[in-house]
């Protein structure tokens, strides 16, 4: 699912026609989303909780490059990482929160995770990765929406 949109998001700006596949793609999610929520179907449960595996993995690749890059290290378990999530897929955290909370405890390095939403508009971070100079206010743009301490939601 991630992997889908994070595709189409990438492409949409130049090829008008895929905006139109994308909003199908984001509808078929939420449709699926309705569906195993209604339904408590596994097979649509599994496909969500994988998601959340996903994420975990992408935020420890982001992180292992940052340290390689900057030299920075954690220095205890105890420190957070801060993520700012965007997209209608996170509409759908309580059924992607079980595989993001199993790949914390059993993979990660990082245990303690905060994620918040982004309250501004896309363009707000697309600026900012145009242009890293532009003073951009992200501690009064975004709103905690999960907190993980050792693995585990709070």
């Amino acid at each position: 699912l991630n992997f889908l949109v994070l595709t189409i998001r990438w492409t949409c700006s130049k090829y008008s026609t895929l905006i139109l596949r994308r909003v199908k793609l984001l509808d078929f999610t939420k449709v699926m989303a309705d569906e195993a929520r209604r339904t408590d179907d596994s097979l649509l449960k599994n496909c969500f909780e994988w998601a959340g595996q996903q994420y975990v993995k992408q935020i420890n690749g982001v992180l292992k490059r940052y340290q390689r890059e900057t030299g920075e290290r954690f220095v205890n378990s105890e420190q957070f990482v801060d993520v700012v999530c965007m997209g209608k897929v996170f509409d759908s955290w309580d059924l992607i929160l079980p595989g993001f909370l199993e790949e914390v405890k059993d993979n990660s390095e990082v245990k303690n995770i905060r994620l918040y939403k982004l309250l501004a508009s896309g363009a707000f971070g697309a600026a900012r990765l145009a242009n890293p100079e532009i003073p951009l206010d992200f501690q009064n743009n975004r709103e905690l929406f999960c907190e993980v301490i050792n693995g585990n939601s709070v």
